[in-house]
């Protein structure tokens, strides 16, 4: 693609399990294609916190074979107890304002 292109592309695929990274000849640090998907606003993926051997963009750094899908329903189902939690002690301060009153 470029005349001088010396270094290899350091894109971490997180859906090809064949390769980590996507290899393609680069003058900086990512390939075109890379660079105009992080210039579009894509969020740059990184390697798995357990088998560091899958790419992941999610929040908890675990892939799907390391329980990542598992984790993040769990962080889910959390937050949605805490905001029931949350909603349950609000109704109850508002209908102790009515008896009150």
């Amino acid at each position: 693609m470029y005349n001088k292109a010396t270094n290899s592309c350091k894109w971490i695929m997180t859906k090809r399990h064949d390769r980590l990274y996507c290899g393609n000849n680069c003058v900086n640090e990512f390939c075109g294609e890379h660079n105009q998907l992080l210039r579009s606003g894509h969020v740059l993926a990184t390697l798995c916190s357990l088998c560091h051997a899958n790419g992941t963009r999610s929040i908890t750094k675990l892939c799907i074979p390391c329980g990542g899908q598992i984790e993040i329903t769990r962080i889910c189902n959390r937050e949605k107890y805490h905001r029931k939690k949350q909603e349950k002690q609000e109704a109850a301060k508002l209908t102790a304002v009515e008896c009150c009153s």
